[in-house]
C-alpha cells in the first residue's frame, strides 16, 4: 500500500484527497539544564512534549485530475472542511494515520487555515495537528486501621470462564484478507497468523468487516470480520 492520509472519527474514515509536497514531525524535548556545585552542569531528563505535525495542501474541485488519490470517492473542498471543523467543534480527539508508516495516533486540529489564491480555483490549506494523550483524575480513598474482630475469611477465586466476545483493546490472532474500511473496500492485504490488537469496533452488526486490526503497538493495518480472529 501507498502512502495514505487517514482521519478517522465517530466511525468515519476520510483520506486527503492529494498528498502533500512533505510532511514533518515535530517530537520536542522537555528535557531541564540545571548547575550543581562542584559537577557543573547536569540536564533532567524528562517526558518528550505532544508530537506536532504540520500539512500545508490543497482540496481540488477536478475529480480527473491525474494526481487525486481518492478515485471512486472524489468529495469537493467543502466536504473536507466541515469533516475537520467538526472534529474541532466536537473537543474530542480523532485519529491521524499515516499508512506504511508508524504514524497512528490520536490527535487534535489544534490549527486550520485555508482560502483561494488568486487564479487557481482549489482549496488551499495548513492544518496542524497535535498528539493527545487519554488522561483522567484519579480518587484516592485512604482507609484508617479497625481492631481486628473475627479472623479474616479466606475465598478461593472463582474459576476463570472461557473468554468469548471482543472488546477494544484485546490481543487477537488474525487470518485472511483485511480491508480498507469496514463495507469491505480496496485496497486489501492478507493477514497470516497474525498477532495485532482490536482498536476499533463498529456497532452496526450488519457489517461485515467490523473489527479494525492494528500492530501491537498501535500500527494501521485494515477491517476484518469476526470469524477471522480469535483471542491471543
Amino acid at each position: 500500500m501507498a502512502i495514505r492520509f487517514f482521519f478517522e472519527f465517530e466511525n468515519q474514515v476520510v483520506q486527503l484527497p492529494v498528498n502533500p509536497e512533505e510532511i514533518m514531525l515535530s517530537s520536542p524535548g522537555s528535557n531541564k539544564t540545571e548547575e550543581i556545585v562542584k559537577l557543573g552542569e547536569i540536564n533532567l531528563l524528562r517526558e518528550k512534549k505532544l508530537e506536532v505535525c504540520t500539512i500545508e495542501g490543497f482540496l481540488p474541485i477536478n475529480a480527473n485530475a491525474p494526481y487525486i488519490v481518492t478515485r471512486g470517492q472524489f468529495q469537493r473542498p467543502q466536504f473536507y472542511l466541515d469533516f475537520f471543523e467538526k472534529i474541532r467543534a466536537s473537543k474530542t480527539p480523532c485519529r491521524f494515520i499515516i499508512s506504511d508508516t508508524d504514524v497512528n495516533m490520536l490527535a487534535s486540529i489544534e490549527d486550520l487555515e485555508y482560502g483561494l489564491k488568486a487564479g487557481d480555483p482549489d482549496t488551499h490549506y495548513i492544518m496542524t495537528i497535535k498528539e493527545f494523550r487519554p488522561f483522567s483524575a484519579k480518587t484516592v480513598v485512604i482507609k484508617l486501621p479497625t481492631a481486628p474482630t473475627d479472623p479474616p475469611k479466606i475465598e478461593k477465586p472463582a474459576p476463570e470462564r472461557p473468554k468469548t466476545g471482543f472488546s477494544i483493546g484485546d490481543n487477537v490472532i488474525a487470518n485472511g484478507k483485511y480491508w480498507y474500511s469496514s463495507y469491505g473496500d480496496s485496497p486489501f492485504g492478507t493477514f497470516s497468523n497474525f498477532t495485532g490488537k482490536i482498536s476499533h469496533i463498529v456497532a452496526d452488526k450488519s457489517r461485515k468487516y467490523r473489527y479494525h486490526i492494528t500492530t501491537p503497538s498501535g500500527g494501521y493495518r485494515g477491517w476484518v470480520a469476526e470469524s477471522q480472529i480469535k483471542h491471543k
